[in-house]
């Protein structure tokens, strides 16, 4: 086996692989990278490598789709808010021609929109920064626990060796 040959090339394949299941793209192509560079030989990192890649890429093409029909939706919506207001405008003046009294039109104020979404967008903001520290603890957990593997199997690989060299019964 050429990986176990490189253990940490083996580790940077693995950390990618746990990256990639947390949904961490660009830190998971980084750690495939790193295994490539340890062992270019590693097939299984190259094809992740470029999958991952791949997804990054689909996923940016997707994020430029909807911000551009969400530019395109803003636009229409401004479109047909100002058209209304112009409508209104229109229907208001109307009436005050038609009825010249003093009723004073009431007024429509929609001012509470923004700062709810504003406050939403920031409590969400909130949430992902939380759930990606709480995912960089995970990550390094199970990494220092692949060490501590690492660390004894190697160990047990020495005392195999030193048990068959010397045999011991």
């Amino acid at each position: 086996m050429q990986d176990s040959l490189n253990p940490s090339s083996e580790l940077s394949y693995n950390r990618g692989n746990l990256l990639y299941r947390s949904k961490m793209l660009d830190e998971s192509l980084k750690s495939y990278r790193d295994a490539l560079l340890k062992n270019p030989e590693d097939n299984d990192a190259r094809k992740n490598y470029e999958f991952v890649k791949n997804e990054i890429e689909k996923n940016q093409q997707a994020q430029q789709q909807n911000q551009d029909q969400d530019d395109n939706s803003e636009d229409s919506e401004n479109n047909e808010n100002n058209q209304n207001e112009d409508q209104n405008q229109q229907n208001k003046n109307k009436d005050d021609n038609s009825n010249n009294s003093d009723r004073n039109p009431e007024k429509n104020n929609n001012d509470d929109g923004p700062k709810n979404q504003d406050t939403s967008q920031s409590k969400q903001q909130e949430n992902n920064e939380e759930k990606q520290i709480e995912i960089d603890q995970n990550v390094e957990n199970i990494l220092n626990a692949m060490k501590e593997n690492e660390k004894v199997n190697k160990k047990r690989k020495q005392n195999n060796f030193s048990n068959e060299s010397g045999k011991e019964w």
